[in-house]
C-alpha cells in the first residue's frame, strides 16, 4: 500500500475483496502523493477496515467523488461522521454497513451527491431519509432495497425533496403501498426506473398511478408482487418499454 500511495497519477483504486488490506494500509497510502488525484475508491469486503481509514480517507484525499464501503461491518457512526467532510462524493455505496438515521443527517451534508445506495442499511428509518433528502435534493439514483423499517411517509419526503430522481430501488420494502408509486409518480417526473419486487402491499392501484403520470418510465420490476394483477402488468406493458415479472405462486388476475 506504500508503495500505491507513491503514484503520483493514480486515480482509480480498487480493493475489494481484498481481506487483509487494513486501516494501516489505508494509512500508508493517503500518506503519500497519491492523494492529490485520487478520485475513487473501492474498499467493499475488506472487513478490516474500521473508522481510520475513513478519516483518513475523508482528511487527506479532498478529491474523491466516488467511494463504495459495501459490508463494511467495523465501521461506526464517528467513522460515517466523516463522510459528511467529503464534499466532492458524487457517488457512494454504503450497502450492508451499519448505517443509521444520525449517518444520513450527516452523509447530507457531502451536498453534491448524485448516486446513493443504501441497500440492507437496516437501521435506517423515515426520520433518517427525510432528513437525507432535505440536503440531497439533485439525487439521481437511489437503492433502497431491503431497508425494511421504511414507510409511505419516507418516500413521500424524499420524493418531493428530490424530484430529479431517475433510478429508484424499493425491492423489498415490504411497508410500502400504493400511496408510495403515486407520490413518487406525481412528484419525480424524470423517474426512467423503478424496482418495487416484492413489495407485497403494492396492488394494480399502484401501478395504475406509474402507467398515467410517469411520462419518462422506461423499466419497470415487479417480481414477485402477489397482489398485481396480470391485466395490471399487461396495461403498464403496453406504456413502458420493459416490464420484468416473475411469479412463484399463481397471480391475482389469473
Amino acid at each position: 500500500m506504500k508503495f500505491l500511495g507513491t503514484l503520483k497519477q493514480l486515480r482509480v483504486l480498487n480493493l475489494a475483496d481484498c481481506l487483509l488490506i487494513s486501516d494501516n494500509g489505508i494509512k500508508n497510502l493517503t500518506d503519500g502523493p497519491c492523494v492529490n488525484r485520487l478520485r475513487e475508491v473501492n474498499l467493499t469486503n475488506c472487513m478490516r477496515i474500521s473508522d481510520g481509514s475513513v478519516m483518513n480517507l475523508a482528511r487527506r484525499c479532498k478529491r474523491i467523488a466516488y467511494l463504495k464501503l459495501c459490508y463494511l461491518d467495523q465501521i461506526t457512526e464517528a467513522g460515517f461522521e466523516y463522510l459528511g467532510q467529503m464534499d466532492q462524493l458524487i457517488l457512494v455505496d454504503l450497502t450492508g454497513t451499519l448505517t443509521s438515521d444520525q449517518s444520513l443527517k450527516t452523509l447530507g451534508n457531502s451536498g453534491h451527491l448524485h448516486s446513493v445506495t443504501l441497500s440492507s442499511c437496516r437501521q435506517i428509518s423515515d426520520l433518517g431519509l427525510t432528513k437525507f433528502a432535505t440536503s440531497c435534493t439533485n439525487l439521481e439514483y437511489l437503492n433502497l432495497s431491503f431497508c425494511t423499517q421504511l414507510t409511505d411517509n419516507a418516500i413521500r419526503s424524499m420524493a418531493f425533496c428530490c424530484k430529479y430522481l431517475t433510478t429508484l430501488n424499493i425491492c423489498s420494502c415490504s411497508l410500502l403501498t400504493d400511496m408510495s408509486l403515486q407520490y413518487l409518480s406525481g412528484v419525480c417526473k424524470y423517474l426512467y426506473e423503478i424496482d418495487i419486487s416484492y413489495c407485497q402491499l403494492i396492488t394494480d392501484k399502484g401501478l395504475k398511478y406509474l402507467r398515467k403520470n410517469s411520462h419518462y418510465l422506461q423499466r419497470v420490476i415487479l417480481i414477485e408482487c402477489p397482489n398485481i394483477s396480470r391485466v395490471a402488468i399487461d396495461k403498464l406493458n403496453a406504456k413502458v418499454p420493459y416490464v420484468q415479472f416473475q411469479y412463484n405462486t399463481k397471480i391475482h388476475g389469473e
